[in-house]
């Protein structure tokens, strides 16, 4: 039962590179964990994939396979976040058709929580996510953060349209949610530089950290808004929203799923935070992770 094809034997990234030219159709990132190497850690992260496909492979669709060839980085996002789940006790229900959003569990109270998992890509254009230059540099830290949060800010929004915006191109009519079902949505970044700043922006409209003399914590600015151009600012604040009714929490990743794999698997690398408007405190269901949620301590304060 395995998941990754054999492109055989390969010395070096030249041979890979030939591998990968000869099947354009394929996720070049597919094409390299199908090869085999000298390398132990590539061949350790190779057999670490297959395991996941074995241990995660009843709760995936049908055409996985498939999909898996050209679609690397999402795909196996969804198996890490299904084998998390699996590990942290989660039942976790088989589907019949694949309308649904990713990831259906049933929890303890007898409700349906529904998750989601997207792949938050670099872009293009002027808001592609640039990587930060190494040695000296100078510059401003929101010029690297802004375009990560309009990519995480613009996958949760797409994440969202697909079942509940009727009126979206990106519906999915018959869905398999029903009115009482939970949701939540399951992000990853391809792009590395990922931390707090950028999950607390997209989420709580909370930006900078503010310390004035004699203070034993920091006030916070509160950031509802990030320029897409010159001419044109994105909304940004995912709970502070009222856009957003039926979305109860978002799980994050710090770090791509392959390198969380290189590195070893561990549930450290999630954040998950929790929308203060939902009615049901999702966030004593998961006991793992960085929690993030709103309250009393947290003080914010709106810079003009």
């Amino acid at each position: 039962m395995s998941l990754l094809e054999n492109f055989g034997h390969v010395k070096t990234p030249e041979d890979v590179r030939r591998i990968i030219e000869s099947n354009p159709f394929l996720d070049s990132l597919y094409v390299q964990y199908s090869c085999n190497y000298s390398n132990s850690n590539r061949m350790r992260v190779k057999e670490e994939i297959e395991i996941l496909y074995k241990n995660t492979h009843l709760y995936l669709d049908k055409n996985f396979k498939q999909k898996f060839q050209k679609e690397f980085s999402s795909r196996l996002w969804e198996m890490y976040l299904i084998h998390t789940l699996l590990e942290q006790g989660f039942k976790i229900k088989k589907q019949k058709t694949d309308r649904g959003p990713d990831i259906k569990i049933l929890l303890d109270n007898g409700k349906i929580l529904w998750i989601e998992a997207v792949v938050a890509n670099r872009g293009k254009g002027v808001n592609h996510v640039k990587e930060i230059p190494l040695g000296p540099s100078c510059g401003h830290i929101d010029d690297c953060d802004f375009p990560k949060i309009l990519r995480l800010t613009n996958s949760i929004s797409y994440k969202y349209r697909k079942y509940f915006t009727k009126s979206s191109d990106d519906y999915v009519s018959n869905s398999n949610i029903e009115d009482d079902d939970l949701y939540m949505i399951a992000i990853c970044p391809e792009f590395e530089d990922f931390d707090e700043r950028c999950i607390l922006n997209t989420l709580f409209s909370i930006g900078k950290a503010i310390y004035t003399k004699d203070m034993e914590s920091p006030f916070y600015e509160k950031r509802e808004v990030v320029p897409k151009s010159k001419d044109l600012l994105i909304d940004v604040g995912i709970f502070e929203s009222n856009k957003f009714p039926r979305l109860n929490g978002v799980i994050y990743s710090n770090s791509r799923t392959i390198d969380v794999l290189h590195n070893g698997i561990t549930e450290e690398s999630l954040y998950l935070g929790f929308n203060p408007k939902s009615s049901i405190v999702l966030k004593d269901y998961f006991n793992f992770g960085f929690h993030m949620y709103k309250d009393k301590t947290v003080k914010i304060r709106k810079i003009l």
